[in-house]
């Protein structure tokens, strides 16, 4: 089967004299790179910022892409938060709070607040204020704070650095310099502009100083869109004159108000740039989105990100595009903008349509949760977490890779079981789940229409394929006959113009072949969202060569896997790294009369496929 493996993937990829240079169109980031920056105080005993390979006065005085920043401007503690605004009840505050429109302050909650606040002439703290007014949103806070905020110096901004030129970590640097070489090839070798879209964040301009320096020092110039859910609302309202408040509302929705207020005070040459944009998107934003060479979606949550691009239908679903999202589409598929994401910015690259189904969006949820209580439909920010259920976007995300579903995380977070159902609830053939500090580098389909793809990073790459599955629903969410593969550094994947997967597993690696007679692989707590439990189990199974495997999750109700080699399965290991595999079969079922009721059966499997 080895070599019908490797005849099926040369045919697919041309041989690599005959192959055209590699032109990258996505970079699938997953998420928990390995980064050098100012804020993560020194190691003990080493004086290092952790990942980082020198100190950082030498890398600010040696790192060309930090040129002109000196240690007074940089911040080299942890972010907090400042000191603790304080609002006062004075005329020209009732003022403001009665000119609030009905958009922001419905006006008989303006007319509660106001009742509540008139007499009051101290300072009050938000805590004090939560105590006296009605129940209010996110956004409500917000103009009610903007209208009553006590004016007080702050300091100067300073700003977060990274570096990527004196980086320790070797795979966190290799994918930064993968997207700066993708997209020097777009660029036809000069140095690439690359766009950073950070409005995945709760607030964006948290995330922007180090975004910004590390695609500078791996070697790009850089400019910051200044992309939000609430730019999308003031966009859509044509509210620029309300962009901070809706700013402030924005990034307290979705979780309990976390206190994130006044934002624009606190980053003003952001807030300005944001404000910019909102005026003039023509110029602010669309002509230089048909500038960019490549696009950077840093992390957070995928809604976020999507609701920074896609105005809401008549439904309050972003669906609908904007005109920023048009630019970004036509030009991925022109060829002439590559796009990398991590986490957040991974997951949400998913969308379009496959054979005239659309591909969906993942977001939100832990493999136990999603195997016994499935998806519901997302509507805005979420939050993940224990206790939550999985989220779908059916209709997908940006649009911007359609062969499947897309995670991150993914080992990590055990995200197996939640691929596996989300890609078969999707209808779906694929779902592809990255690990921490690893990308997926997918190629432009060739002139045959085959798209090729290949790992690289610390990690692997979890690939689910449900051609042949059938579902088995008798007793709650069961699987059966799934097919699984694990890539690593240096494997390749190839899906053709029929939709049809080949994968190619890095042949210097020695196979790991069955052993007749060894006992068969097994694992309670398979999905501990931090135990790897999966990954060790699979490492298992390859390494002692056995034959079938199980697996099953702690919390009731209880689902067990299995898993087979089948005359197609490879393994492969170099030393001790990690297994890469291909070909496993998988089936999901319900727990019946206790998971460890199938060992016999899966002893007698044993005896070989």
């Amino acid at each position: 089967m080895q070599c019908r493996t490797w005849a099926l993937l040369a045919a697919l990829l041309g041989t690599a004299a005959s192959a055209p240079a590699e032109r990258v169109a996505n970079i699938i980031i997953g998420g928990g790179m390995q980064n050098c920056t100012s804020s993560n105080a020194p190691l003990a005993g080493s004086g290092l910022s952790p990942n980082c390979a020198r100190p950082w006065p030498e890398i600010l005085a040696t790192d060309p892409a930090l040129a002109g920043l000196t240690p007074e401007r940089v911040r080299f503690e942890p972010l907090t938060s400042g000191a603790a605004p304080t609002y006062r009840m004075n005329a020209s505050s009732l003022a403001a709070l009665e000119a609030l429109p009905e958009a922001l302050l419905p006006r008989a909650k303006q007319q509660a607040v106001l009742a509540a606040l008139k007499d009051r002439r101290e300072p009050l703290a938000f805590a004090e204020l939560q105590t006296l007014l009605p129940p209010l949103s996110p956004t409500e806070w917000a103009a009610v704070l903007h209208s009553s905020l006590e004016p007080q110096p702050r300091p100067p901004r300073r700003v977060q650095a990274r570096s990527v030129a004196h980086l320790s970590n070797a795979a966190t640097a290799d994918i930064y310099r993968s997207l700066v070489s993708a997209a020097r090839e777009v660029a036809g070798g000069r140095r690439p502009l690359i766009g950073l879209v950070t409005a995945a964040s709760a607030n964006p301009f948290a995330e922007h100083d180090i975004n910004f320096h590390a695609l500078r020092s791996a070697g790009a110039e850089v400019v910051w869109l200044p992309l939000s859910g609430a730019l999308r609302q003031a966009l859509d309202q044509g509210q620029c004159e309300h962009l901070p408040v809706l700013f402030d509302g924005y990034a307290n929705t979705g979780s309990a108000l976390r206190s994130q207020f006044h934002l624009h005070l606190d980053y003003p040459d952001l807030a300005a740039q944001q404000r910019r944009a909102c005026e003039d998107p023509e110029g602010a934003l669309n002509a230089v989105l048909r500038r960019l060479d490549g696009v950077f979606l840093a992390g957070g949550d995928q809604a976020r990100l999507l609701e920074s691009l896609a105005s809401p239908d008549a439904d309050g679903r972003p669906t609908r595009a904007s005109e920023q999202l048009r630019i970004l589409r036509q030009r991925h598929a022109a060829g002439t903008l590559v796009v990398a994401g991590s986490s957040a910015g991974n997951a949400v690259q998913a969308g379009g349509h496959l054979r005239g189904h659309p591909v969906a969006m993942i977001s939100g949820g832990e493999s136990w949760q999603a195997l016994a209580n499935g998806f519901v439909r997302g509507r805005g920010p979420t939050v993940e977490g224990a206790g939550r259920t999985g989220v779908t976007y059916p209709e997908g995300g940006l649009g911007l890779f359609s062969l499947g579903a897309l995670d991150s995380h993914f080992s990590q977070r055990a995200r197996e079981g939640r691929l596996l159902r989300f890609v078969a609830d999707s209808g779906l053939d694929y779902g592809f789940g990255v690990d921490e500090n690893t990308a997926l580098l997918v190629e432009r389909p060739d002139a045959r229409g085959v798209t090729a793809m290949r790992v690289i990073g610390a990690g692997g790459v979890f690939v689910v394929d449900v051609r042949a599955a059938r579902s088995v629903n008798a007793e709650g969410f069961g699987l059966d006959g799934a097919t699984i593969h694990y890539l690593r550094s240096d494997d390749r994947a190839a899906i053709d113009a029929a939709g049809r997967l080949s994968v190619q597993l890095a042949p210097a690696r020695p196979l790991l072949p069955t052993a007749p007679g060894a006992p068969y692989a097994q694992m309670p707590d398979l999905q501990h969202p931090r135990a790897m439990n999966f990954v060790k189990l699979m490492q298992a199974m390859g390494r002692t060569g056995a034959a079938t495997a199980s697996g099953q999750t702690a919390q009731s109700p209880q689902f067990e896997f299995r898993f087979a080699r089948t005359s197609a399965s490879e393994f492969r290991a170099d030393g001790e790294q990690r297994v890469s595999y291909a070909n496993v079969r998988v089936s999901i079922a319900p727990c019946r009369n206790g998971c460890l009721a199938a060992q016999s059966a899966a002893q007698e499997d044993n005896k070989g496929p």
